[in-house]
């Protein structure tokens, strides 16, 4: 597993000396210079940049996440290099809180594993992927900055980080791997093979990604668009009553 902490600037060196002490080599979940005030705070309070105090108290093992890093600069980025850290992208999160956006191509020319991420924001990985590419291509004010392969390769990072992580084989349609699948109804407009297929999915599915139809580890969750699972359904309408109730605590009613 990882040892999840929040952000730097919310964390006492008496903390991260305490993580250090109980983390056993295990990796980390981390956000990192996501806004400046977190480089600006660590540099005033410390007199050092997020990830160099990371590292000092020796927490960035490999295959740690360091989440956002839109405002690490180079000695920071060489850092996560040699500890074999992972950066995890959230461009949608980074826009909402308009923070900025990492530079993913650097990321990467660093040979830094890049995965995407949504920073709980929502729960729609086609909308993280179709954002990715556009705010890179302005980001660079360049079209071609990130292409479609590099869109693939981010994400089978993904799937290659969590299927080591856990054990299991996920990310793809074959003997051995987990049966985790989707159906799209979709009617291309124009013909479609292997030299176009992704194109297709990105533009013509993915912005209307709706499946009918869901598997995982073979067992249907998803039938033409309603849940199968009674437990599911249930648990959507308990998570309504909980919420009344969390906002009634908020205002002070109950």
């Amino acid at each position: 597993g990882l040892f999840g902490l929040h952000a730097s600037m919310s964390l006492s060196e008496a903390s991260l000396e305490k993580v250090r002490a109980n983390l056993n080599g295990a990796p980390i979940h981390i956000h990192v210079a996501e806004s400046e005030m977190d480089e600006e705070d660590a540099q005033s309070k410390y007199h050092e940049r997020v990830v160099e105090r990371l590292d000092r108290h020796g927490l960035i093992n490999e295959d740690s996440l360091l989440i956002h890093c839109v405002h690490v600069n180079e000695h920071e980025l060489d850092i996560i290099k040699k500890r074999k850290a992972a950066i995890v992208v959230n461009v949608t999160s980074n826009m909402n809180n308009a923070v900025g956006l990492p530079d993913i191509n650097k990321f990467r020319d660093k040979g830094i594993p890049v995965m995407i991420g949504n920073d709980g924001l929502s729960s729609g990985a086609a909308n993280e992927y179709i954002n990715v590419l556009y705010c890179m291509h302005l980001f660079n004010k360049k079209p071609t900055s990130l292409g479609l392969g590099d869109l693939l390769e981010m994400i089978n990072s993904g799937y290659d980080y969590v299927s080591r992580r856990l054990g299991v084989k996920l990310g793809r349609i074959e003997s051995g791997y987990e049966a985790d699948l989707l159906l799209v109804p979709y009617t291309a407009s124009t013909a479609m093979d292997q030299s176009n297929a992704l194109g297709h999915i990105f533009f013509g599915i993915m912005h209307a990604f709706k499946p009918s139809d869901v598997f995982i580890a073979g067992e249907q969750l998803v039938k033409n668009y309603e849940l199968t699972n009674k437990k599911i359904v249930m648990e959507y309408e308990r998570s309504q009553a909980v919420a009344d109730q969390l906002w009634q605590r908020i205002k002070g009613e109950k």
